[in-house]
């Protein structure tokens, strides 16, 4: 699972990186969205895999609620003025799995 993080820091820090360049040109703002979007198809992929190495890791079933939770309330009609925030903090909790599941694993070794 170590492996994923360098990956993961990629695909997390890119939408950032690309939102700070969209204050030099706004083109980059539309990457960004997009970007933001690749972000989270990749980690539920990753949390599949995840889940697979990991069954009893609750974190990892908090996690796909919260993701659960943001399609159902988009889904519900809820504004996504809302639900901004969401995609964020779950990208920030899924990394925080991975980082204490690779640290879990550094100390056991």
């Amino acid at each position: 699972m170590k492996n994923l993080i360098p990956f993961n820091n990629f695909v997390v820090l890119g939408p950032i990186v690309l939102a700070v360049l969209g204050i030099i040109d706004e083109s980059f703002l539309g990457f960004a969205l997009v970007s933001t979007m690749v972000t989270g198809f990749v980690q539920v992929v990753f949390a599949g895999c995840y889940v697979f190495y990991n069954p009893k890791d609750r974190n990892i079933y908090h996690y796909f609620t919260g993701v659960a939770l943001f399609f159902g309330l988009w889904y519900c009609g809820i504004s996504i003025l809302y639900l901004f925030w969401m995609p964020a903090v779950l990208a920030a909790y899924f990394t925080y799995i991975l980082y204490n599941q690779s640290n879990a694993h550094r100390h056991e070794s």
